[in-house]
C-alpha cells in the first residue's frame, strides 16, 4: 500500500475551463508524492457562492491544515487564488499565479469592465456554448493561443460567474501581495503582451515569461506547468 501523499497541491483552473484542464499534471505529480486536487470551479456557484471574497474562503477551505499545501491558479482561477490567499495566508506554503491580472488601478476601468463583463454573462446565458465560445475565443489576448476549451461548460453557472467574479468587482491586490512576495511564483507567456506586462507591476515579485507561449500556458507549455508545480515544494 502507498503512503498517503505528504504534499498537497489545490488546483483552479480557467474560465469557462474545467478540472479537467489539469489531467496532464496529475501523474508525474503523483510520482513525486504530490496529491492534485483540481476544483470545479462552477460546483463553488453551484452551492451557492456569490463574490470573489466568498470563493476565497471556500477555496481555503480545501486546504490541508497539517501537512504542505501550495496553490496554482490559471486565469480567473489566478484571481480566485489571489483571493484564497487573501482569505487564509497562513493556508499556503507557496502559490503559482498563471496569467492572472492582479486587478484594475482605478474606479473608472472597474465600472467599464463590469458592463462589458454583464454583457458577457447576457451572452453566455443565451447563446448556445460553441457559438459563445467562438466569440470568446476570438478575444486580442486569446487569438493567438491555441486551442481553447470544449463547449461544455454549465451555462447558468459560466454567466454567473462573468457577474459575480467579474475584474471589475476585484481590488487591486497589488499592494496586499507584497506581504506574501515571498511564497510567490507568477508566470505569463512571453507572446502574452498584456498578461506579461501586468506582471512587471506588482511589487516586489519578479515573474517568469514563458518562451514561445502566450495566454493558455496550460495548453501551450505544460512542461513550464509541471515544472512550476514541483518548484512549489523545495523537496519534491
Amino acid at each position: 500500500m502507498n503512503p498517503s501523499p505528504s504534499r498537497h497541491l489545490v488546483l483552479l483552473h480557467g474560465n469557462l475551463g474545467s478540472w479537467r484542464d489539469w489531467d496532464f499534471i496529475i501523474p508525474p505529480l503523483r510520482e513525486k508524492g504530490i496529491a492534485c486536487h483540481p476544483l470545479n470551479l462552477w460546483e463553488l456557484i453551484g452551492q451557492g457562492c456569490s463574490s470573489l471574497e466568498e470563493a476565497g474562503r471556500m477555496i481555503a477551505s480545501f486546504a490541508h491544515p497539517h501537512t504542505p499545501c501550495a496553490l496554482m491558479g490559471y486565469s480567473l482561477g489566478g484571481r480566485l487564488a489571489l483571493h484564497a490567499l487573501q482569505a487564509a495566508p497562513q493556508a499556503w506554503n507557496r502559490i503559482a499565479f498563471i496569467s492572472t491580472h492582479p486587478g484594475l488601478q482605478t474606479e473608472t476601468d472597474r465600472h467599464a469592465r463590469l458592463a462589458a463583463d454583464l454583457e458577457q454573462a447576457a451572452r453566455c446565458r443565451n447563446l448556445p456554448p460553441a457559438d459563445f465560445l467562438r466569440l470568446w475565443n476570438n478575444q486580442g489576448v486569446l487569438a493567438d493561443s491555441g486551442q481553447g476549451p470544449s463547449p461544455d461548460y454549465p451555462q447558468e453557472q459560466a454567466a454567473r460567474a462573468f457577474d459575480i467574479w467579474s475584474l471589475g468587482r476585484q481590488a487591486d491586490m497589488r499592494t496586499s501581495l507584497q506581504a506574501s512576495a515571498h511564497k510567490i511564483l507568477w508566470l505569463a507567456g512571453e507572446q502574452d503582451a498584456k498578461f506579461s506586462a501586468l506582471a512587471h507591476t506588482i511589487p516586489g515579485i519578479g515573474p517568469t515569461l514563458v518562451p514561445g507561449a502566450g495566454h493558455r500556458l496550460l495548453q501551450q507549455a505544460p512542461a513550464a506547468i509541471i515544472q512550476t508545480a514541483l518548484s512549489l515544494f523545495p523537496q519534491a
